[in-house]
């Protein structure tokens, strides 16, 4: 979600909070403490080069990530500390994301990994018909490129993951 208030030093809240600031390769911020680590992400658009986008009004700047637009689509918010607030994204949001991001990757362990965690959501999102309603929802606004990527990954998941073939045929029967 665009940031949308008034400035803030989010290195010194963070640093309050017992966090350390750190710098992915990319130049983009991340903090890590309390067993957490905290990244933050900004929509890549078009050709964009730029690998990170600095935002000055928080004095961070974040990893630029291509389809990350779709998080925010029923997302929640939700008490994670006194005085901080988490958005995440609905389960049917982060599925249709994974599956998107994994055709992205060259580097197959990259692509793997998201392909794994898609379908763990997607194993919860099978068995909830208000999720496979969301889902459905989400999928009627995509375009088609997305569509024919979505589908990409989905074939790349099968034969990457047999145990979860029944899963992936849910998935291929709901995302004509």
């Amino acid at each position: 979600m665009p940031y949308k208030g008034s400035r803030q030093d989010v290195p010194s809240l963070l640093k309050q909070l017992g966090f350390v600031r750190l710098f992915n390769p990319d130049g983009s911020t991340y903090f890590t403490g309390n067993l957490l680590r905290i990244d933050f992400l900004s929509p890549k658009k078009g050709r964009q080069r730029e690998p990170a986008a600095a935002h000055r009004e928080l004095r961070i700047t974040a990893q630029l990530l291509r389809y990350i637009d779709i998080l925010p689509e029923r997302s929640r918010l939700l008490p994670a500390a006194q005085g901080v607030r988490v958005r995440l994204p609905s389960p049917s949001s982060f599925l249709l994301h994974k599956l998107l991001i994994s055709t992205r990757w060259q580097r197959s362990d990259k692509r793997e990994k998201d392909l794994r965690q898609a379908m763990a959501v997607a194993a919860y999102v099978a068995q909830n018909p208000e999720k496979l309603q969301e889902l459905k929802a989400i999928w009627r606004d995509f375009a088609p490129g997305w569509r024919k990527s979505t589908h990409q990954a989905l074939l790349r998941a099968r034969a990457l993951l047999p145990l979860a073939s029944g899963v992936i045929g849910h998935l291929q029967g709901v995302l004509p």
